[in-house]
């Protein structure tokens, strides 16, 4: 590509809250990012095998083993990626 066309940041984010997963979509892509979003575990492996991210964004707090299931899978099968995940959380952390 042309130096004045960068390639776009692809990220993937990874939350079973549809409204969580689109509001952070619709920021990042406005911001010129490609975005794709899984609603599970399975699905976000489905798509990391199909497809090359610079960033994965999960929720820390999904229900299931999203996060650190998903964490200890990527180390096992694509230790590359495990350096390109970010956690996050809509909810504030229960205290101490």
């Amino acid at each position: 590509m042309p130096p004045d066309h960068p390639r776009k940041t692809r990220v993937l984010v990874i939350d079973n809250q549809a409204w969580g997963a689109e509001a952070l979509a619709r920021m990042l892509i406005d911001d010129g990012h490609e975005v794709d979003i899984a609603a599970s575990e399975a699905i976000a492996l489905e798509k990391l095998a199909q497809h090359r991210y610079d960033l994965i964004v999960c929720d820390a707090r999904m229900q299931g083993p999203a996060g650190a299931g998903l964490s200890a899978e990527l180390a096992r099968s694509r230790p590359d990626l495990v350096s390109r995940i970010v956690f996050m959380s809509g909810t504030r952390p229960e205290a101490p």
